[in-house]
């Protein structure tokens, strides 16, 4: 292979890399946090006692969010009051809701039923893909090279 399409093929694989990595990164740390919080975590029941709907204007379609003022009691008898948010799914009044919290922060719990997952799903295989193909490119890259290049 020439030197400048070995040149060409470098910078390609370097451009493939650094956003591969960047997203492995950034889905890694919110995908461990997540997997952490849950190793930690304790189920509760908790009660729906006020809610705000606003429309979420970056899809095309209707759609509503809701921010949801809830309290639940910890297994040790403390009663908690904590604020999520549920993205296009409206809880229903009077049920239970189920909740997780941390006992060591219960204040920072959040609904079971929402997923908190979708930014590492969106992240980590994109970023393995990029990874893979920059990886690829530069094996490539070395193998076609002369000897004592």
């Amino acid at each position: 292979m020439p030197k400048g399409m070995r040149d060409r093929a470098r910078a390609v694989a370097q451009l493939l890399l650094v956003p591969g990595v960047v997203c492995l990164l950034i889905g890694g740390y919110f995908g461990a946090s997540e997997l952490r919080f849950h190793s930690r975590a304790h189920r509760a029941s908790g009660t729906l006692i006020d809610e705000f709907g606003f429309r979420n204007h970056q899809k095309r379609e209707e759609s509503y969010d809701f921010l949801y003022n809830i309290d639940f009691t910890t297994r040790d008898g403390k009663k908690v009051n904590f604020q999520d948010e549920s993205v296009g799914v409206q809880l229903p009044w009077g049920k239970p809701v189920e909740v997780l919290y941390d006992p060591a922060d219960p204040e920072n719990a959040r609904l079971a039923s929402r997923e908190r997952m979708y930014l590492p799903k969106r992240l980590l295989p994109p970023g393995l893909l990029f990874c893979l193909l920059g990886g690829l490119l530069l094996r490539w890259r070395r193998m076609d090279a002369p000897i004592g290049s």
